[in-house]
């Protein structure tokens, strides 16, 4: 399509030039005297499209006409009453210089269609130019407009910004454009403190991803990078910043299973941002973490009993640690068994004595579970014993210690696991 639109680009500029040409021959030809103007039009007519390129005037020609006492005579054509004019040229209704420059506009942005698609344009073009495209047409624009805001985001005026932040929050919603919710989480980090007060107000839009991605921007700011080898430039929050209670309501929610689940560069997913956040602030989300204890979503229950455990939540730990250990069972969900387990053994010396009365009541005492947690009391009481031992123990990780494995896609995202208890 490209090329075709470069090869019409090159038609309508041999087509300009021939009109080019033929408005140029108009000077070979002799002059005529004293041509009507017509009668005169509203100045509202100047501003018609079609008036720019077709000539009203009467163009009959007064040369033998006579003048009145006043010097004006009266147009046998048109009845319009002037002073006879200057020698003009011979006229012409089509206006062909006029075409040929239109024809010449067009031409260039079609020769040119592979510059403007690729947004090399964007670097030249004024910061309320680029937002004003944005605004309108985000999901056409090419995606050097947007690195170009990105760029200038700290360095534009406080109006400016503030537009910007506002088409941030606009593309935080579910949509079909792709990669704009990482864009706009970025902006959004990087425009603090004018952005806060709309992330705040995210938290209640009744969009999933809007509310979810608002709720990842703010916990960043609040704990920091997970990845901060990626990225060590966070702004800082306002000193005594108090995060309202709907962050953790939108934290917990997060733990589900949702379509929310993206990779957005420097960030995680919102389920796994959730946790690491909800590990520091557990005890301000007691009340929604009993609810997620007995949810129906396996993700979430897994994740919050996990959080109450690793916290060492005083009033739900317990419940946490029994959770945990209904999922080191063998079952069919993958790494849930070495996810449980790790998130016991950071629970530390707290979950031995719930270990150790669910493998007296286990059962089957060879079984998954009842091995997995003989294993975690050994190394929570720090028992020493052989590796032939640990192997006989461990049905969970290909490792000798699970403590330490990361064979799991979900335990290799989880680096603030291994520093919960710091």
């Amino acid at each position: 399509m490209t090329r075709w639109i470069e090869h019409a680009a090159i038609v309508l500029a041999g087509i300009a030039c021939a009109l080019l040409f033929i408005w140029l021959l108009r000077f070979r030809t002799p002059a005529r005297a004293a041509l009507c103007r017509g009668p005169s039009r509203p100045w509202l007519y100047a501003f018609l499209p079609w008036n720019w390129f077709h000539s009203h005037r009467c163009d009959y020609d007064l040369s033998g006409s006579l003048p009145d006492a006043a010097g004006q005579v009266t147009c046998p054509e048109c009845g319009t009453r002037q002073v006879r004019s200057t020698r003009r040229r011979r006229p012409n209704r089509r206006r062909t210089d006029r075409i040929a420059l239109v024809l010449l506009l067009i031409a260039l942005p079609c020769w040119k269609v592979r510059w403007i698609r690729a947004g090399n344009w964007a670097p030249y073009t004024p910061t309320p130019v680029l937002l004003a495209i944005e605004h309108a047409a985000s999901s056409h624009t090419p995606g050097s407009v947007r690195e170009q805001l990105r760029a200038r985001a700290e360095t534009m005026s406080s109006v400016w910004r503030a537009w910007l932040c506002r088409i941030a929050v606009g593309e935080l919603r579910d949509d079909n454009i792709s990669s704009n919710g990482d864009w706009a989480m970025d902006v959004l980090t990087t425009s603090l403190p004018q952005s806060l007060p709309m992330l705040e107000r995210s938290l209640d839009s009744t969009d999933l991803q809007q509310r979810q991605a608002a709720g990842m921007v703010l916990m960043r700011l609040i704990d920091g990078d997970p990845h901060p080898w990626n990225d060590t430039r966070l702004p800082k929050l306002p000193p005594n910043y108090t995060p309202p209670h709907r962050l953790i309501e939108v934290a917990v929610e997060g733990l589900a299973a949702d379509r929310v689940g993206w990779d957005a560069g420097f960030f995680t997913t919102n389920y796994l941002m959730a946790f690491r956040y909800l590990i520091h602030h557990a005890d301000s989300a007691t009340g929604e973490l009993e609810i997620a204890l007995g949810s129906d979503d396996p993700q979430q229950q897994l994740f919050a009993s996990a959080i109450v455990a690793i916290s060492r939540h005083p009033a739900l730990a317990p419940r946490g640690a029994s959770n945990l250990l209904a999922h080191m069972a063998s079952d069919a969900e993958e790494a849930n068994a070495l996810f449980a387990y790790q998130a016991l053994f950071r629970m530390g010396d707290d979950a031995i004595p719930i270990l150790e009365n669910a493998i007296a009541v286990e059962p089957d005492q060879d079984g998954q579970r009842a091995r997995a947690a003989l294993l975690l009391v050994y190394r929570l009481r720090g028992t020493p014993i052989t590796d032939a031992e640990s192997r006989h123990l461990n049905r969970i990780s290909q490792y000798n210690d699970p403590a330490q494995s990361r064979d799991s896609w979900m335990l290799r995202m989880l680096p603030p696991l291994a520093t919960a208890d710091e």
